[in-house]
């Protein structure tokens, strides 16, 4: 897609978005209360035993890839994800997710992205600018930023279930895809600023 077609889809999005602001809540399919689309990976991050995904995670990845999760990144960005992990495994964790959801249904109805990620927010290669639907801007980048840590649990909750599989040699490509893709997620939190965003809504619900 040239520049132009992106100016275009990125306008034609926007009209879309503007068209559908605020759509009631209703039984229609799409149209429940918000509530991301793997949700499920984080309701199911901590277990009976005290552990969480992490914790599993840790010592599978290691297993695997022969190095530890976070020597990929920066120490600055394992501290950044050593402190979320930090947060999901405190006594108020579960309230902490429930209110993040509850938070994010509070906002206008309206189209959304639905997989806020890195990979999914569009880059001009003609000028670098970056092109995100007009959505409320005073809670837009701080509502992205809290997604983005949503995300990251679901993240761990897909490698959990995946891991094994990239002991096959014959997965050495979606292996070495799926390395990128966890170094990317955990370098985004990191750069965004993702975890001012979280502590400050952790400390706004008290």
């Amino acid at each position: 897609m040239n520049y132009e077609d992106m100016i275009n889809f990125m306008r034609d999005l926007g009209h879309f978005h503007s068209a559908c602001w605020g759509e009631p809540v209703s039984a229609k399919p799409g149209l429940g209360p918000f509530r991301a689309h793997w949700q499920s990976l984080n309701d199911n991050y901590w277990s009976d035993d005290g552990m969480t995904t992490w914790d599993q995670v840790l010592p599978k990845w290691e297993e695997v890839y022969g190095q530890p999760l976070l020597s990929m990144v920066e120490p600055s960005v394992a501290d950044t994800i050593k402190k979320i992990a930090e947060i999901y495994k405190s006594d108020q964790a579960r309230q902490i997710q429930d209110a993040l959801i509850a938070e994010m249904q509070t906002r206008p109805r309206t189209i959304t992205h639905g997989d806020a990620r890195g990979n999914n927010i569009f880059k001009s290669k003609h000028d670098g600018t970056v092109g995100i639907i007009d959505w409320q801007i005073d809670v837009l980048l701080d509502d992205l930023k809290l997604l983005f840590v949503n995300i990251w649990i679901e993240y761990l909750g897909f490698t959990l279930g995946s891991i094994d599989g990239y002991r096959d040699p014959n997965q050495q490509q979606a292996k070495d895809n799926f390395k990128e893709l966890i170094k990317r997620a955990m370098e985004t939190l990191h750069y965004s600023g993702c975890l001012r965003s979280f502590q400050a809504f952790i400390d706004r619900i008290n």
